[in-house]
């Protein structure tokens, strides 16, 4: 998985609606109706005990030793304010999109997969260390969200995207502003999941940069041998060695 320092990406728009970024924004749908509709509706206990306890991302998950939560909180999205989750997937429609006609959808789905663990793995830290400040539950894809905005501006530097919406600004500026802004945010008192953003845009970052490359821990070397156990064949190219023939490895 390799994600080069430039791209010539789609300027920031409104881009047809990929493929993966379809799968993703249906799953983060499915998955918060069902929720929303058990804890909130039904009343079933069970999926309270589900989403609070098991899925969702807090320091006694992790100390209790839950690590899938660096991955499944990001799944989950507050069931008190649907916005929440509707922020979510206009970020996934209108940055993963672009990323995704550039990089292809399975390539698209392990960035954001990375980058929602790494703002998970940065939580889960910060709840451990300081459990008074970050140890609340933490729930959403803004960490993926956040990796993807990072991608999409350092890919596309000099293109135009809307601040809000409405401010066109130069994407290269669109990062240091976006920390800015959560940094203020999360200052005055706004229950944002700070950590779990700038977990998620540093993983893009090293992603970006080919710091590090997932693939490589993923792969193995190839015996001599075919997996059947028999030996590899060798094709015979008849004629001597001549002097000054330079010997071919494969």
């Amino acid at each position: 998985m390799t994600f080069p320092p430039r791209s010539n990406l789609p300027q920031f728009g409104a881009p047809p609606l990929s493929p993966m970024v379809l799968r993703i924004g249906a799953v983060l749908l499915a998955v918060h109706v069902a929720f929303a509709v058990g804890v909130k509706v039904i009343g079933l206990w069970i999926m309270y005990w589900l989403y609070h306890v098991i899925f969702a991302l807090s320091s006694p998950g992790i100390e209790t030793g839950f690590v899938w939560q660096v991955l499944t909180y990001a799944v989950l999205h507050s069931l008190d304010d649907p916005m929440h989750l509707v922020f979510n997937l206009l970020g996934l429609y209108f940055l993963g999109a672009p990323l995704e006609q550039r990089w292809g959808g399975a390539a698209l789905l392990r960035f954001a997969v990375f980058c929602a663990v790494g703002g998970g793995v940065a939580t889960a830290i910060g709840a451990l260390v300081l459990p008074g400040v970050f140890g609340s539950v933490t729930v959403g894809a803004s960490a993926a969200v956040f990796g993807l905005l990072g991608a999409w501006a350092w890919l596309n530097p000099d293109a135009t995207i809307l601040l809000a919406f409405v401010i066109p600004i130069r994407a290269r500026y669109i990062v240091p502003i976006s920390v800015g802004l959560d940094v203020l945010a999360y200052i005055s008192g706004s229950p944002l999941a700070i950590l779990a953003h700038l977990g998620g845009l540093g993983t893009a970052w090293l992603l970006v940069t080919g710091r590090i490359d997932p693939t490589k821990w993923f792969k193995r070397k190839r015996p001599a041998t075919a997996a059947s156990g028999r030996a590899t064949r060798l094709r015979v190219i008849p004629g001597g060695r001549r002097d000054g023939d330079a010997d071919l490895v494969n």
